[in-house]
């Protein structure tokens, strides 16, 4: 006589009958046992029970089978999403580390260009000043917004504004 311990114990009674059963038909198949299940109590309003009766009378399901394949499908879905926003991170991350690059690259070419604009500035002040112009800062300042109504200026436009 079998000694087992609850539903396991069971379990393994009736694939041993089931399997000397197929060893004696000679049929040569194995047995596919339930996956082990948790229960799980749930309470919820009448409306809500009979809404879920008859959809799973509908479907010719009990209601559990019902509950149960609306749960996995949901869970499904959850840990679906909680992969796309895993690789989505990982996609950011590996975006960062791969712009990270150009930005340094970016940050060197604006201090070069940095450093050279200073220096123009202070030989174009050394340069006016050697050339006896009394008013450094006032020629430097219509030298400044020259460049800006250059810089403003659409392809095509020569220096009076005509294409």
């Amino acid at each position: 006589m079998y000694r087992g311990g609850g539903a396991t114990g069971h379990c393994r009674r009736i694939h041993v009958e089931v399997t000397k059963a197929c060893i004696q038909s000679g049929k040569k198949q194995r047995l596919r046992l339930p996956k082990p299940m948790n229960n799980v109590t749930l309470r919820i309003d009448k409306e809500t029970y009979n809404a879920i009766k008859t959809i799973a009378d509908h479907n010719e399901q009990s209601v559990s089978e019902y509950v149960r394949q609306v749960l996995e499908s949901g869970a499904e879905r959850a840990a679906s999403v909680v992969g796309r926003e895993a690789v989505a991170a990982a996609v950011r991350a590996e975006m960062r580390r791969a712009l990270r690059v150009t930005e340094n690259r970016i940050v060197k070419i604006l201090a070069k260009a940095v450093s050279a604009s200073a220096a123009n500035k202070y030989l174009s002040m050394q340069c006016i000043a050697a050339s006896n112009r009394r008013d450094v800062t006032e020629t430097l300042k219509l030298a400044r917004t020259a460049a800006v109504d250059y810089l403003q200026q659409k392809d095509g436009e020569d220096g009076d504004g005509e294409k």
